[in-house]
């Protein structure tokens, strides 16, 4: 598929949740307070206690920003992937291999959900009021953002292609997901040794606010490469992972055991 094919089937998936714009910007605005009701917490904490083992406000501020931005770009442009092991269990993964075009992009860009444009903005919210960002990094931040929501896309899609193995795996991806949410947005190094390993590499919410603040805060050249390369990594296990899936995937609601 060419970019204009994507880009195509991201607008449409956009437009299929603004069927409703009253009901859109409810949605947006709530995720947005969501949002500032959590992190209100992390103010009253650091105006209390002052900064926590060289961590202070405006530091904890960019690593939320930048999960909450990545996050709400998953959700606002790849959300289909969510359902991805429901539709292998029940069959209807068929409508998405019934067709010329490749599987793997009508699945991600299936669904969006409105609450991921609350989160990019309150996103950028943090970034300029909080974690002293400036209006020049806004692309960067944006273009950071886009690359750690293909990471959380992949490392989703990689989970839900188990359910071709496991049918269980479909009842778990939601408190999956939700892990994901609450480990990207706190700093690493409250982590064990083992911890910090695991969330960089099997299961990839460190990666989500470190890498970007290690780029946009600290300047580390090797974070502007370990990004990409984590990104490219993601997609082809996502894709290598499907492609076995599917030799187990028979018709229908049926699995090989």
């Amino acid at each position: 598929m060419r970019i204009g094919n994507y880009l195509y089937l991201m607008g449409s998936n956009i437009a299929s949740s603004c069927t409703s714009y009253r009901r859109f910007a409810v949605e947006s605005s709530m995720m947005f307070v969501n949002n500032l009701a959590f992190f209100l917490i992390w103010i009253f904490f650091f105006r209390q206690f002052g900064d926590l083992r060289g961590y202070g406000l405006t530091d904890i501020a960019g690593l939320f920003a930048m999960s909450c931005l990545s996050l709400g770009f998953f959700v606002l442009l790849a959300d289909g992937v969510r359902n991805l092991s429901r539709y292998i269990v029940t069959g209807e993964l068929e409508r998405f291999l019934n067709t010329p075009c490749h599987p793997i992009p009508l699945i991600i860009f299936s669904g969006s959900r409105a609450g991921g444009l609350g989160d990019i903005l309150f996103g950028l919210t943090a970034w300029l009021g909080f974690a002293q960002g400036s209006w020049q990094s806004i692309p960067w931040v944006l273009v950071i953002g886009l690359l750690c929501a293909t990471i959380i896309a992949a490392a989703m899609f990689c989970l839900h292609c188990l359910s071709f193995w496991h049918r269980g795996v479909h009842h778990s991806t939601e408190q999956v997901y939700n892990s994901f949410l609450i480990l990207s947005s706190y700093p690493t190094y409250i982590y064990s040794f083992f911890g910090k390993i695991l969330l960089m590499t099997v299961f990839p919410a460190g990666l989500i606010a470190t890498l970007p603040m290690a780029i946009l805060h600290q300047h580390r050249i090797w974070a502007v490469i370990a990004l990409p390369l984590a990104v490219l990594l993601w997609v082809r296990l996502a894709s290598w992972l499907f492609r076995r899936g599917l030799r187990r995937y028979v018709s229908g609601n049926e699995i090989f055991a």
